[in-house]
Parts: structure tokens; sequence; C-alpha cells
């Protein structure tokens, strides 16, 4: 009995460990993958066009960065963005950006939306992101997400983002198309009846 009791102590413990474990390595996993540095900012657009940028300082080298740009949309938009980053001396970075993306909040948290392109890498970082037809129905609220490491004596980015309306065809611009599909049609068709 005295061995029964034993391994049931042994079952109950291996029971109560392995929840904690899992937890631990999700908390480890978290934390490795969490920026030192997080700054948050809602875009401003005048005119359509909205400049941002973020300065770091040599206290922070070697650090990880996650810059979140904030926007909403109102209608169907075309939404088009660079980021730069231009090393103050020749041959070495200050900055390394690794990421540029664009998320929405669903309500229940973000969602993908699109990667950046990256042009340059090095004393010159440039990433660009281009995306067509952002929706602010049933989503109105979006975010670009800069991330990097600080990698010289400090540094600095800067960028702009342009929404423009999405152009919607007109009634009569259907119309007109669908006027000239049935006219190829038309066209089609006797050119099968000649043939037969």
């Amino acid at each position: 009995t005295h061995l029964k009791k034993g391994m049931n102590m042994k079952i109950k413990l291996k029971t109560l460990l392995a929840p904690l474990v899992i937890a631990a390595g999700f908390f480890v996993s978290v934390s490795a993958n969490a920026a030192d540095i997080n700054s948050f900012e809602a875009l401003s657009f005048i005119d359509g066009t909205a400049d941002f940028g973020n300065s770091f300082t040599s206290t922070q080298r070697g650090r990880t960065f996650e810059d979140q740009l904030s926007f909403t949309t109102v209608g169907i938009n075309d939404l088009t963005s660079a980021v730069i980053s231009i090393s103050s001396m020749r041959g070495m970075r200050d900055l390394d950006i690794t990421g540029f993306s664009l998320y929405a909040d669903n309500g229940s948290g973000g969602s993908f939306i699109a990667a950046g392109t990256q042009y340059s890498t090095g004393t010159l970082d440039i990433w660009e992101i281009s995306v067509a037809n952002l929706t602010s129905l049933p989503i109105s609220n979006y975010w670009l997400q800069i991330n990097g490491t600080v990698v010289g004596s400090g540094g600095s980015y800067g960028g702009n983002a342009n929404l423009v309306v999405s152009a919607v065809p007109e009634p009569e611009t259907y119309a007109m198309m669908l006027a000239g599909l049935g006219l190829m049609g038309a066209v089609a068709r006797r050119r099968k009846a000649k043939q037969a």
C-alpha cells in the first residue's frame, strides 16, 4: 500500500507540474519575442498624408523596438507608406529596421494584413508598403508596425503614409462596360454563324 500511495503521489505531482511547465514555456517564448522599447502613436492625416518618425539614443544600443502607428479609414482607401533610416556615419549602422507591416483591429486583437517590402539595408534602410481597398466596414482601425534594433550610437527613422480614396467606378462606367461586353458577344456569335 505504501508503494501504491507513492505512485499516486508521483502521478499527482506530474499532473500538477505539467501545466506549470507549459505555462512557464509560454511565458519565456512570449518574453523572448517582446520588444525592449514600445511606442504607440495615432497618425494625423492632413490632405491624405501623415508624417511619422522616432529617435533613439546611445543608451538604447542593442535594444529592440516596436512602434505602432494607428489610424482609421472612412470609406474605401488605398494606402502607400514608406519608412527610411539613414545612418549618420559612413559605414556604420545606427538602426536595423527588421520589419514594416500593416495590421487591422478586428475587435478581438490584431490581424495581419500585409508585410512591407525592403528595398535597401545597411547604412540606408528603406521599406515600403502598399495596400489597396482598405475599408471602413466592418474594420476601420488599422496600424502600421515598425520593428528594429538600435545597433549604433542611437539613430532615427522617418516616413510618411498616404491614404487615397479608391476609385469607385460610376454606374455609367458599368453600363458602358456591360454594353461593350454585349457587343463583343454579338460579334463572336455572328462570326461563328458565318463559319458554320
